[in-house]
């Protein structure tokens, strides 16, 4: 990191209230070519000099480019070396304090308020080796989890219901009165919706009771709510091995309604909704519906097979495998590569302006958690790492935090 210095030249004015000519030619005084004459007779220090010490006698004694005084008197350069006048930082450090007299004086590897880069505030976490550590959200003990206003929802990883605990912190409460074991939570207005090993239920947040959307099903893999439908990919019963997209109405009493049985790929990778569609791949094509209709266009022949699918108010995400993370816009058109390839794709979730990614290395369990722009226009910055991360389940975003799911508990980082 570098940044540019305090001016580099110094005048340090007339030595003797005569011409610069005159205190030149002086016997008594220790002038050198460190000292020129200005255009009017006043004494100014020659580039890369200055008159640090205040002592007339010896002029401009300071080399500028010594990293006490870099470009200018008492810029120091505390964890680098001067380069033109300039500090330049080592490697993990960086100049976060904003005073031009100490440059580089911040340690990016451990400061919890600039952890990997200026203003970096990890928000009482600590920070290791640049990258903020994960906090557990407390008594968050998740199988599958969603971030609601100041709320956390979830399924409990042992014992059947659905669950919710402040983000701030505090007890657990149980808001269901059913405990079956619930899969895949989202919450939508004041209503959670959840699918369980053989049904998929709604419970007002309030603790009202718990409504059955549909019973005797297997949803497999997601659930998303949009224009009044609740989606889910659920077995074929009249083709073995194959998934269908199905859906039934959030008021309830409605049948399970077919949206499309996935031809080639047999299951679904993923799928996601948007305010008027519901979108799904079938190998490396995405065909969408409407809400209102069971209508299937072909959207987009995507340049790789998705593998996790998000969406918000103009764009289609998905990630590729090991082939990047992608954004379309919802009004259509060619795929756009946010993130270029990296060890393994997983979940992802917009907040609107940046895309937060998971990825993983083959044969090792640890998971990085990405920002990027959502259009691309920045490279994508590590976040987080974390090795018992699972990369699977649905991410979460609020305003302060990317959450995701752990083996004991609900992860978080500052996004």
């Amino acid at each position: 990191m570098r940044r540019r210095a305090l001016a580099a030249l110094v005048l340090v004015g007339a030595l003797v209230p005569a011409s610069c000519d005159a205190i030149v030619g002086a016997g008594d005084r220790e002038l050198d070519a460190s000292i020129v004459c200005d255009d009017d007779g006043g004494c100014t220090c020659a580039e890369g000099r200055g008159d640090c010490d205040g002592d007339a006698d010896n002029g401009c004694e300071t080399d500028l480019s010594d990293a006490d005084n870099c470009g200018a008197c008492g810029v120091t350069c505390a964890n680098g070396g001067c380069e033109s006048f300039t500090c330049a930082c080592e490697a993990g450090f960086g100049e976060c304090d904003g005073d031009p007299t100490t440059v580089c004086e911040t340690d990016l590897q451990t400061d919890g308020a600039h952890c990997g880069a200026c203003s970096r505030d990890c928000l009482g976490g600590a920070c290791e080796d640049g990258l903020c550590a994960p906090q557990l959200v407390p008594n968050s003990p998740a199988y599958a989890f969603t971030v609601h206003g100041d709320q956390l929802y979830f399924t409990h990883l042992t014992q059947g219901g659905l669950f919710r605990v402040s983000t701030k912190g505090g007890l657990a409460e149980k808001i269901s009165d059913s405990d079956a074991l619930g899969l895949i939570v989202r919450v939508v207005g004041d209503i959670a919706y959840w699918s369980a090993v053989d049904s998929v239920l709604a419970t007002p947040t309030d603790g009202s009771p718990t409504m059955v959307l549909a019973n005797g099903v297997q949803p497999l893999y997601q659930l998303w709510v949009a224009g009044g439908q609740v989606y889910w990919d659920n077995p074929d019963p009249t083709m073995a091995g194959f998934s269908a997209l199905v859906r039934t109405s959030t008021l309830g009493g409605a049948p399970v309604e077919k949206v499309a049985l996935l031809g080639e790929t047999k299951y679904l990778a993923d799928f996601a909704t948007s305010e008027t569609h519901v979108y799904w791949d079938d190998v490396t094509l995405i065909h969408r519906a409407p809400h209102d209709d069971t209508t299937i266009t072909d959207f987009l022949n995507a340049p790789t097979s998705p593998t996790f699918f998000a969406t918000d108010d103009a764009n289609l995400y998905f990630a590729g495998g090991q082939s990047g993370t992608y954004a379309v816009p919802l009004t259509g058109g060619a795929a756009n590569e946010i993130a270029d390839a990296a060890p393994g794709y997983g979940s992802l979730v917009s907040d609107g302006q940046n895309v937060f990614f998971i990825t993983f290395a083959d044969g090792d369990s640890t998971k990085a958690i990405w920002r990027v722009p959502r259009d691309g226009s920045a490279p994508p910055v590590k976040l987080a790492e974390d090795p018992d991360g699972f990369s699977g389940q649905p991410m979460s975003v609020d305003d302060k935090y990317v959450y995701w799911l752990n083996e004991s508990a609900v992860a978080r980082v500052p996004k």
